[in-house]
């Protein structure tokens, strides 16, 4: 009797310690975080779908193919950036050319064209960009913050892979203010795991200004904003390194080289 009692605490006790190792073992299990937008969860996506999110950032293979985010799969990172090349170029002789950006004409100038003059609505306000500018010139954030990562080629700095940097960033603690660098309208307003906290403004002649990484987002899909207004502030949202913000601009649906437009 005694012997069969031993027996079944033995079976008991190494069930019990086998049962705990497994639920050990299940609640060590590795989490799989999303990583592309197609992986996150249906709601969230149509969540942001809702809120006018754009696929801002193309994922490339090994190879430089692109594999999702460009104008066609398979395009070549040459290709990509020769294509925003001459789309810059296309969009500074516009701009240039233009003489509805002179916000402030000289009284010997023919005004009849020219905007009315928009003052800030809002504070704080960017004292470096003009009222009433209607293209996106300047930077969006006060001060001349260092540029962590250029337009153009690179190796990304999260996934090691050699892609087409789409704008610039700009070093940035979080909650730094953000501010739109002309009058337009919020087209965007979304959060994914790239991008983060993102907000696209759609500006005259085509053009659009493009925020990533934000910490916070104070304006929402429709919105009316003046050059200079404060939108967000940055932070260190999605797939960073460290807080920063990321600004892009468009032209006519391409990206350009923000350099060209920022002054530096």
């Amino acid at each position: 009797m005694k012997y069969d009692l031993m027996r079944v605490f033995i079976y008991v006790t190494l069930v019990g310690f086998c049962g705990g190792q497994s639920v050990a073992a299940g609640l060590l299990k590795p989490v799989k975080f999303a990583t592309t937008y197609a992986d996150l969860p249906f709601a969230v996506r149509m969540e942001n779908e809702r809120a006018g999110f754009e696929d801002w950032e193309p994922e490339y293979d090994a190879n430089g193919r692109c594999i999702r985010g460009c104008a066609y799969q398979g395009m070549n990172i040459e290709d990509d950036l020769k294509a925003m090349e001459r789309q810059t170029q296309i969009a500074v002789a516009q701009m240039n050319q233009d003489t509805s950006q002179i916000t402030h004409p000289a009284p010997s100038m023919d005004v009849t064209k020219q905007p009315a003059v928009i003052t800030p609505q809002c504070t704080p306000s960017n004292p470096a960009i003009a009222p009433g500018q209607i293209y996106p010139s300047g930077e969006p954030l006060i001060g001349r913050h260092t540029i962590t990562s250029q337009y153009g080629d690179r190796i990304h700095p999260v996934t090691k892979i050699r892609t087409p940097h789409r704008g610039i960033d700009f070093s940035a603690p979080i909650g730094t203010d953000v501010f739109s660098p002309a009058t337009g309208t919020v087209a965007s307003v979304w959060s994914d795991n790239t991008c983060g906290r993102g907000i696209r403004i759609t500006h005259s002649g085509g053009f659009e200004s493009v925020y990533c990484h934000l910490n916070s987002q104070l304006v929402k899909v429709g919105d009316t904003v003046n050059a200079g207004c404060r939108i967000g502030q940055s932070g260190n949202t999605g797939r960073t390194t460290g807080a920063h913000l990321h600004y892009g601009i468009k032209h006519n649906g391409t990206y350009v080289n923000p350099n060209k437009f920022i002054g530096r």
